[in-house]
């Protein structure tokens, strides 16, 4: 079996949304807001939105004009209010506009946050586990928020495939030998038994894309969750599964501070990275917006977690 690079998505190969000066300033106007600085673009490293900072106070977000996209900016528009409610440190909407008078998409103004994110913060950092540990406790937080009767039709249901559905794609390519893949089969098989004997895992509010460039540390060193577009309902493992084994184990510190009842949560985070890490080996290299992690370093990161923090390991998987 040959492996192809997987094509781009729609939203990846849509441009994004032109904003032009005459239409900057009519959204400035529109919502009456007082800048102290300049509205100019800034850099940033998502595929979904382009973003303009409204001078120290607020940041403009536009979706690309693609369904997708769009769809992410109105689950925002829904579930930054929600986590907020619960107590989630998260940057509020000043201004959510969808009635396309200005622009042909929607557009949100939010409060801006003045720091930076956690992706150049690795486990030899002072503050890693420190950082890691607050948004654990955050963690928490979003998923004590209560449940809706009816669900926003708005919000995304997470859904993932298990790694015996990648198994047999990564050894007929030759990417994983079978006595390899044999090693993460009994992986998996020692966690399902784990997580067959504890309680069945509670559906609860999920941002599901939670990874280091999506957490912002401010200045006063408070951690700040962002960009809530695949936010949904689902198993709470989902808001691990993206972090670095090393990064999720300080995480799940904060997380059980609060948090005792779900005894396989551990578990069920490391059963979804076998099933990243596997499927990530499928993705060829390609041109254009990649994963925010070369394809292999899940598969790396979990190896080396393993042979590294054998205690903890074997507490997790056994």
């Amino acid at each position: 079996m040959t492996l192809y690079p997987l094509p781009l998505g729609a939203y990846e190969l849509a441009p994004m949304t032109a904003v032009s000066d005459k239409q900057l300033a009519a959204i400035i106007d529109r919502h009456g807001l007082r800048l102290d600085g300049p509205a100019e673009p800034m850099v940033s490293t998502g595929v979904v939105h382009a973003l303009w900072s409204l001078g120290s106070q607020w940041v403009l977000r536009v979706p690309k004009n693609e369904e997708m996209c769009i769809g992410d900016h109105l689950c925002e528009s829904v579930a930054v209010p929600l986590a907020r409610e619960a107590g989630v440190r998260t940057p509020s909407i000043i201004v959510f506009d969808d009635s396309l008078e200005i622009l042909p998409v929607p557009y949100t103004v939010i409060e801006q946050v003045h720091g930076r994110n956690l992706m150049g913060i690795g486990p030899h950092d002072a503050v890693h586990d420190a950082v890691y540990r607050q948004l654990g406790e955050q963690l928490a937080i979003l998923h004590r928020a209560p449940m809706p009767y009816t669900p926003n039709p708005l919000l995304r249901t997470p859904d993932s495939r298990p790694a015996e559905d990648f198994f047999e794609d990564v050894i007929d390519a030759g990417l994983l030998h079978r006595e390899g893949v044999a090693w993460l089969q009994a992986v998996c098989h020692r966690l399902d038994a784990r997580i067959d004997a504890a309680e069945p895992a509670s559906r609860v509010m999920v941002h599901d894309d939670i990874n280091p460039a999506n957490v912002m540390l401010d200045t006063a060193g408070l951690v700040h969750v962002i960009d809530w577009g695949d936010a949904g309902y689902g198993d709470p493992a989902t808001d691990f599964q993206a972090l670095p084994l090393s990064a999720a184990r300080a995480a799940f510190e904060g997380y059980r501070r609060t948090t005792h009842g779900d005894q396989s949560l551990e578990s069920r985070v490391i059963r979804n990275v076998v099933a990243r890490s596997v499927h990530g080996l499928r993705r060829t290299p390609q041109n254009g917006p990649g994963w925010y992690r070369p394809i292999a370093a899940t598969l790396t990161e979990l190896l080396t977690f393993a042979a590294d923090n054998p205690a903890v390991w074997h507490a997790w998987t056994s």
